[in-house]
């Protein structure tokens, strides 16, 4: 063996066995909290938007809206696609959301109990706000990881295309696989 062949063995291997080492400290020392920083929300709207996710999927034997991090999905959304004009119409209907509901019950969204939520919800249902929420909350949840495995009898390995099928019997369909 030359000497650049050594070199080069002993810098790989040296790479290596440091990257391998590093990993296992950085892991010794990781919490499992979702830890990140809001660009768009700030605080109580986070907070907002996490009862109203939470209220519409809540955590049951599958994980719940928050669980899956529908705030940062969200947060991320208004980033990376929605116009300055579309941000501010959220970000008042958030708003606007809370104070209507201070002014209905004398009291914030996510001060409210189970069953003054329900009413809340079905006085404000038809607003084009609700709506956005609503649907941004099941895309997040629908593609998370947790929400596709917990809910989709999921293949990542892709198979044949069935473009015609019957609905099986545990009501599940197929994601990954068989799409």
């Amino acid at each position: 063996m030359n000497r650049r062949k050594a070199l080069k063995l002993t810098t790989l291997t040296g790479t290596v066995i440091f990257t391998g080492f590093s990993s296992t400290l950085t892991s010794c020392t990781e919490s499992n909290e979702l830890t990140w920083k809001p660009v768009i929300l700030n605080e109580n709207q986070i907070e907002i938007i996490e009862h109203i996710a939470n209220h519409i999927i809540p955590e049951t034997e599958t994980p719940g809206a928050k669980d899956v991090g529908v705030s940062r999905f969200i947060d991320l959304i208004l980033q990376d696609v929605y116009t300055e004009d579309e941000k501010s119409k959220f970000l008042s209907g958030i708003d606007n959301f809370d104070k209507n509901c201070i002014k209905a019950h004398n009291k914030s969204f996510t001060s409210l109990d189970f069953d003054q939520k329900n009413s809340y919800f079905l006085s404000v249902k038809e607003s084009s706000f609700f709506t956005e929420i609503r649907n941004l909350s099941l895309d997040c949840y629908f593609h998370s990881e947790q929400g596709i495995k917990q809910n989709y009898n999921y293949l990542p390995v892709p198979g044949k295309f069935i473009g015609c099928d019957n609905m099986p019997e545990n009501g599940k369909v197929w994601r990954g696989g068989d799409i």
